[in-house]
């Protein structure tokens, strides 16, 4: 399954609509930050799911390194919305 989910999310990554070259930069900067934002929130919710079926199967540590993993893609959530701040507005 998860080897499944990994092909999906590399086409995700890999398919853009054409007419993305004529946006700004500074646009496909922001298009691209925000679809990571969601691509780890995605997965931030699925880790979390996971660590309480490990805590369901008596697996506590377990559980708690994924809980750890979550709590990281939040943080690494939180720099990417202050890579986002740094974009230039246009005007």
């Amino acid at each position: 399954m998860s080897h499944h989910d990994h092909d999906h999310h590399d086409k995700d990554h890999h398919h853009h609509p054409d007419h993305s070259g004529e946006m700004p930069f500074s646009e496909k900067m922001a298009r691209l930050l925000q679809h990571w934002m969601k691509h780890n929130s995605d997965h931030a919710v699925t880790y979390q799911e996971w660590a309480d079926r490990a805590r369901d199967n008596d697996l506590l540590n377990l559980a708690d390194k994924i809980t750890e993993i979550g709590q990281l893609t939040q943080q690494i959530n939180g720099k990417l919305k202050e890579a986002q701040n740094l974009i230039p507005e246009q005007h």
